[in-house]
């Protein structure tokens, strides 16, 4: 989950609400897993445990999350209504005001500091912390090798427990995840690279579980009147869809096509194509935006932002953006093999 400059708002937006697109098949008896010892939990249980916990329970909570040289404190506070509904408010502490409002799928970005405000409909599931859910964890196997952890560490005053997923090739970055005993909420992850090199990190420094959140706790500091709005649209396609023209050529194993959206951007009112790609952890999505002859095009290539990696390129009047928590050498090879029509 990562709005001050344009830029900024991007990520975060796209962290916030449509970077992933990991679909979850069940809950799988995750409300009995709550009561189950962690020690006593296989990897594949210990992980339906920390989605059940997110699913389920009300919390309040103040983490930081470094990465590429800088931390940011946020505080995020989560209310699971009647129904299973999700309603959110998420807001920086530190650095350019910002402030995410999640009701269900309807999703309110507030810049105050740039007087601006961005509305947007969620048709991807959210992975963030702390909701990290693989889709299939049988196919996980495959592609990392998992290990719950015999320590016991103490985070945010709470004894947690580990999980250690680390990748079988270089296409995908690790994780080392560490949940609540009491509850499976996850408390810290770490997102590391092949070597297990550490690339970033989401850490919460307190945190309060369970108990009532009023309404008004969920209520944004600026007021929209205040601000001006651009709304986005979009349109939620699924696999078997009208096909598009743009095609994906070469993908690591394992990752296969999630969820295709079709929008209209909210600051450029460009057509945009939004292909997410997935091996059930680790994601990638390709941003297939129209631009006209006279636009600003920056240069394509690689770009980092820590462990975000991005690759641009531009085919016509097309610009081709793949960007995720993936290798370089991830973004790239995908962005390199995008071709228009059917050859």
């Amino acid at each position: 989950m990562r709005c001050g400059s344009v830029g900024l708002l991007r990520s975060m937006v796209r962290r916030a609400c449509f970077t992933g697109g990991l679909m979850l098949a069940g809950l799988l008896g995750g409300s009995l897993l709550l009561s189950v010892p962690a020690f006593a939990l296989t990897p594949g249980d210990w992980l339906m445990r920390t989605h059940a916990a997110s699913k389920q329970l009300n919390y309040r909570g103040t983490y930081v999350y470094s990465h590429n040289g800088r931390v940011e404190s946020m505080r995020i506070i989560r209310k699971i209504e009647d129904g299973g509904g999700v309603r959110e408010r998420l807001y920086s502490l530190n650095g350019a005001k910002r402030e995410i409002i999640r009701d269900n799928g309807k999703i309110w970005c507030y810049l105050p500091d740039r007087k601006i405000g961005v509305h947007e409909y969620l048709q991807v599931s959210s992975r963030q912390f702390p909701n990290i859910v693989p889709q299939d964890i049988a196919s996980l196997k495959r592609y990392y090798r998992l290990r719950v952890g015999k320590q016991v560490s103490r985070i945010a005053n709470r004894s947690a427990s580990q999980l250690v997923i680390l990748p079988r090739d270089r296409f995908r970055y690790g994780f080392d995840l560490w949940a609540d005993q009491d509850t499976g909420l996850l408390l810290r992850a770490s997102l590391v690279d092949f070597s297990t090199r550490l690339l970033d990190q989401y850490l919460f420094v307190s945190l309060t579980i369970g108990g009532d959140i009023p309404d008004r706790e969920l209520q944004p500091m600026t007021a929209r009147k205040d601000l001006k709005w651009y709304i986005g649209t979009s349109e939620n396609m699924s696999q078997s869809a009208a096909a598009s023209d743009w095609k994906v050529g070469m993908l690591p194993p394992g990752f296969t096509l999630r969820q295709r959206i079709q929008r209209i951007t909210p600051l450029r009112q460009a057509r945009l194509e939004h292909l997410i790609y997935s091996d059930g952890l680790s994601a990638t999505s390709v941003f297939i935006e129209d631009i006209s002859p006279d636009d600003t095009r920056p240069l394509s290539g690689p770009k980092s932002m820590g462990a975000v990696n991005a690759y641009i390129r531009y085919v016509g009047n097309a610009r081709i953006t793949v960007i995720g928590e993936v290798p370089e050498r991830t973004v790239e090879m995908i962005a390199k093999s995008v071709r228009f029509g059917t050859s």
